[in-house]
């Protein structure tokens, strides 16, 4: 655990960004500050099989995923995120709404097209392996 030094206000909360698996190793990082002012950002964008092992299913407080690396589209952007704190939810959901008015609908049925796909595949690998 580290200590966050030259902090003399106590109401101050830290938000840690931590990217796991980590590129390019791969090593599945956890957040290094602890305790009641201290949250973490969970960076998941290569939290695919195709890129590190998995041990266990991914269950931190907040989530950021993509899709665009994994089928080659980085430059679209497209993510989603798993957020357990209903306050933090709303707040980013309002985020959201104002700041991606005018997505163009081609980076919309793109997005929609890629996330059936994928989904599709991987479905198609479970039955596979007897996982479904």
């Amino acid at each position: 655990m580290h200590l966050l030094q030259n902090i003399s206000d106590a109401t101050t909360i830290v938000i840690e960004f931590v990217t796991s698996p980590n590129n390019p190793d791969g090593q599945l990082n956890k957040a290094i500050f602890q305790g009641p002012n201290a949250k973490a950002i969970y960076d998941r964008v290569y939290y695919w099989p195709h890129f590190t092992a998995i041990p266990a299913p991914a269950d931190d407080e907040l989530m950021i995923f993509s899709i665009s690396k994994f089928t080659g589209h980085a430059g679209s952007r497209f993510g989603w995120a798993v957020v357990k704190d209903e306050s933090v939810y709303k707040r980013m959901s309002e985020y959201i709404e104002l700041s991606s008015l005018g997505v163009s609908r081609d980076a919309q049925l793109r997005a929609s097209k890629l996330l059936n796909m994928t989904f599709t595949r991987l479905c198609v690998v479970e039955m596979r392996e007897g996982r479904r």
